[in-house]
């Protein structure tokens, strides 16, 4: 990531959960209105509007989501499938959960399975402050939310989360969404480090990855739109650096401590959360929930 992008991503990202969670959405995905009060405002107006209209007409979803080539539809699929895999450590206790590259993620704000939890937000210094000039003085929805700016070319993330009060012997429950693709092998194998070296044994990593596949799923006459599925990835964040099969991905992992423990992918998450047929176009991204063993 680079500064000045996570800004426009997070906002990119946020708009398209907001639409999501508009009435009419085929998508099984929180409707809440503290997350569209984090948006910049001239985003929050459109959605507002669109809004509006989704209610009178919900087949306007479908138009929203056409220019788009999948990408609206699978980052709240994608965010459903991370909530769920949330609410399902409930099982245990979460003292601790970080978001790497949070933008304008809202569940800090919106689970209320995060009660009894202390939620860190990694991300740059401009995107954290846009965030809590919108936020407010809205009370979070989690036990306490804790922002730690980091410059992720200078500052280290071991140091700033210590600094923050993250504590290494807690169990942690980590979110890295929509980042890893970004990132060139010896970053993402960095922050690895610093996960397996801040996590107590128990510890879950939920991270998203893009796999070979990401722009070659698309087939028939939709073929030639491959390509733009990779620019408009671009447009998210950057261009594609990392890509992973399963079995890579799983590996990489290990080699960190940390034990795969289910590998989900679009399809399953459309299976969960969409009400409806699935898109055409699937976007090759899978989300990995690894252990610290």
């Amino acid at each position: 990531m680079r500064e000045g992008i996570p800004s426009i991503t997070a906002a990119a990202v946020s708009l398209f959960r907001g639409i999501a969670s508009l009435p009419g959405s085929s998508i099984d995905f929180a409707n809440d209105e503290g997350m569209r009060a984090l948006m910049p405002t001239p985003l929050r107006a459109a959605l507002r509007i669109t809004g509006m209209l989704t209610a009178r007409d919900p087949r306007l979803h479908a138009v929203l989501a056409a220019p788009t080539l999948g990408l609206l539809s699978h980052v709240a699929l994608r965010t459903a499938a991370i909530d769920a895999a949330i609410r399902g450590e409930r099982s245990r206790d979460i003292p601790q959960l970080v978001v790497l590259g949070a933008g304008l993620d809202a569940r800090a704000f919106r689970m209320p399975e995060l009660g009894e939890t202390i939620v860190f937000e990694v991300d740059f210094p401009s995107t954290q402050a846009l965030k809590r000039t919108r936020a407010g003085a809205r009370v979070p929805a989690a036990k306490e939310l804790r922002f730690v700016p980091i410059d992720f070319e200078q500052d280290s993330l071991d140091e700033v989360l210590g600094r923050a009060g993250h504590r290494p012997e807690l169990r942690t429950v980590w979110i890295w969404e929509g980042v890893t693709m970004y990132l060139a092998p010896e970053a993402l194998d960095a922050t690895l480090g610093v996960i397996r070296d801040r996590s107590a044994r128990g510890s879950t990593l939920l991270v998203t990855y893009a796999t070979p596949e990401l722009t070659t799923m698309l087939d028939g006459p939709l073929a030639p739109l491959a390509p733009i599925v990779d620019l408009g990835f671009g447009v998210l964040g950057e261009p594609i650096r990392a890509r992973m099969s399963e079995d890579e991905a799983r590996a990489r992992l290990a080699g960190f401590a940390l034990d795969v423990v289910s590998d989900t992918g679009p399809r399953d998450w459309a299976r969960a959360h969409l009400r409806g047929r699935p898109s055409r176009i699937t976007i090759g991204e899978r989300l990995a929930a690894a252990v610290r063993r």
